[in-house]
């Protein structure tokens, strides 16, 4: 299988996304085009390929956990060899880290190819995504909803404890809080239409108001380290 383009974006689910970039990529590198059973196929699966550098944020990306990136493709490649990279949740590169790729997208060294992955187009740059293919290969109902939702659903200050001891039993990363409000948004958007359309001014004017709030709160994501403040701050806007 030959690569068609030097960049792609593709948008997404992520487990999805990651099963897709998988299967691309052992088309490419598998002497029988992807059997899935053979060693290289398996290298692929574990993300130990030789021809692969894979990166994958614990939070948002900084210019250090890029060097990486740059160290390989400073290296030339024989005419028939490939290498790609696969940058998982692309929407958590900082503007300069998505500056520092502008050049390597746009005329990556011969034989290397990247593939950025991201669950929403939400905070990719235009210049990034002006120099990649893209796709989206899920509908918005595919992905899993996010396991805080409901509490940003309810409207009740009765699961407000519920709240609180779930998010200081589990930590909530930074880069899940944009697929957090993502969800919120579809939810409350979702039932404003359905409000508007049953004539129901009430409900409508309530979704409308939790909707500005969630935008609101979409223009001041968390620093580092404040996510259960942020959440704690977004439940009580939207509750009282």
């Amino acid at each position: 299988m030959t690569i068609q383009h030097q960049a792609y974006l593709w948008i997404g689910a992520e487990e999805e996304l990651r099963l897709k970039t998988i299967s691309f990529v052992q088309r490419i590198f598998c002497a029988q085009e992807g059997c899935r059973s053979c060693h290289t196929c398996k290298a692929i699966i574990e993300k130990r390929h030789y021809g692969i550098t894979w990166l994958v944020p614990e939070n948002y990306y900084t210019l250090k956990q890029l060097e990486p990136l740059f160290h390989v493709i400073s290296f030339a490649l024989d005419p028939q060899e490939k290498h790609i990279i696969i940058i998982e949740r692309a929407d958590l590169l900082t503007t300069a880290c998505a500056n520092s790729l502008l050049k390597s997208l746009e005329e990556p060294p011969q034989g290397y190819h990247f593939i950025l992955l991201a669950p929403r187009t939400e905070g990719i740059l235009p210049t990034i995504a002006s120099r990649c293919v893209k796709d989206e290969t899920t509908s918005r109902t595919s992905s899993t909803a996010h396991r805080l939702l409901p509490y940003f659903t309810q409207l009740s200050v009765s699961v407000a404890g519920e709240l609180i001891k779930e998010i200081e039993k589990e930590r909530v990363p930074e880069h899940e809080i944009a697929y957090l409000l993502d969800g919120c948004m579809m939810y409350w958007h979702d039932r404003f239409v359905e409000a508007l359309k049953k004539g129901d001014s009430p409900m409508a004017q309530k979704a409308g108001a939790v909707r500005d709030i969630i935008e609101r709160a979409r223009e001041k994501m968390p620093m580092p380290g404040s996510s259960k403040l942020f959440l704690k701050n977004l439940f009580l806007s939207i509750t009282l």
